[in-house]
């Protein structure tokens, strides 16, 4: 699947729709069981680059600033867990991890703006 659709990616959701075009008899997936690669599937390369320097953006920014290290190691552990698993797939899960990351971007923003 990747390599039909490796530039700009099948479109949101689709994997559920195409998966059933690749499978080998007798398997079926909901969902491809690594976040990056169904990242990769759903939206492309290039996406998947933007979303690297994004999170390595903002967490190069905070990893100097002691009270963010519980939420950077968290971030951390999200995106470890996605080598293994797609926590996306779970609202509850992915939810938390745009949670975190948005803390992560107010906490950065409090400093430019009161630091």
């Amino acid at each position: 699947m990747l390599a039909d659709n490796w530039g700009w990616g099948a479109g949101p959701e689709s994997f559920k729709g195409l998966y059933p075009w690749y499978q080998t008899a007798g398997f079926t997936a909901d969902h491809a069981h690594q976040w990056y690669l169904q990242f990769w599937l759903e939206y492309g390369l290039l996406s998947l680059i933007v979303f690297g320097r994004f999170i390595k953006k903002i967490m190069v920014k905070s990893v100097q600033e002691p009270y963010n290290q519980a939420i950077l190691i968290l971030i951390a552990a999200f995106l470890t867990f996605g080598l293994v698993e797609s926590w996306s797939e779970h609202l509850f899960l992915g939810g938390y991890f745009w949670l975190l990351v948005g803390i992560l971007i107010s906490l950065q923003m409090e400093e430019t703006v009161y630091g």
